[in-house]
């Protein structure tokens, strides 16, 4: 489930003990990588909740942000119906990286449309033209303003 963040985690803790310092770098890493600051504080104080010992395994530490993101994740179980009315808009807002393309990718059929707004990213016109059929804007500067 973690990846890139798992080893980001263990090397957090690599070596060190399970105190203030290091709750605060975990913190640090979990805003940077996109988690919201209100869920960060979450599994901030679950953590200290659980009263810890300084010498706690990594892996432990790791199971209880696992079980907490689930857990979190679980009770904002919404449905995305797509059948009701037709047509629809859906904006994805991100940096770059954090996935927009790949969710489009996953919730995309036959019958949609999907466009590009971007000027930085090149590549996505590509990755859009696979599963949907796209819609190029052309960009701001093209409009002779």
């Amino acid at each position: 489930m973690f990846g890139k963040l798992g080893a980001k985690i263990s090397s957090i803790f690599s070596g060190k003990k399970l105190d203030n310092n290091t709750l605060e770098e975990l913190e640090e890493l979990l805003i940077t990588s996109d988690i919201s600051y209100n869920i960060t504080s979450e599994i901030i104080t679950k953590i200290k909740s659980k009263h810890l010992s300084p010498t706690t395994p990594i892996a432990e530490i790791k199971k209880i942000i696992r079980e907490e993101l689930k857990r979190i994740l679980a009770s904002n179980d919404t449905t995305f119906n797509t059948t009701t009315t037709t047509p629809f808009s859906i904006v994805m807002v991100g940096v770059n990286g954090s996935g927009k393309t790949t969710f489009l990718e996953l919730i995309t059929g036959d019958n949609m449309q999907v466009s590009s707004a971007t000027n930085s990213q090149p590549k996505e016109k590509i990755q859009l033209s696979l599963p949907a059929t796209p819609i190029v804007f052309p960009q701001p500067n093209s409009f002779g303003t």
